[in-house]
């Protein structure tokens, strides 16, 4: 988001992210079309990243051309998500190797 855009909705999920309740969260962003989810959702992915929260984020992916073969994309995205989890979270790296 350009700087200055968006506050109101980047601090509520700024402040989603890191509350502290024990629960398994998801945030369900939506909108119409063009309205500038896939912006909202970069900058938080920035966001989280920087702070050390961000656990996987799949716009590297998309943007590597893997979302075009539809037969591949879910054995690649689900191996590409146990990869970065493990990167991320060093003791899930044992049961990603494991699986």
């Amino acid at each position: 988001c350009y700087d200055g855009t968006c506050k109101a909705i980047l601090s509520e999920i700024k402040n989603w992210v890191t509350a502290v309740d024990g629960q398994s969260k998801m945030f369900w962003l939506r909108g119409l079309s063009g309205s500038g989810k896939s912006t909202i959702a970069m900058t938080i992915a920035h966001w989280a990243e920087h702070e050390g929260l961000l656990g996987y984020s799949n716009f590297p992916l998309i943007a590597k051309g893997s979302y075009n073969d539809s037969i591949k994309f879910p054995y690649l995205i689900l191996h590409h998500i146990a990869y970065r989890l493990s990167k991320f979270d060093s003791s899930l790296t044992e049961s990603v190797m494991k699986a």
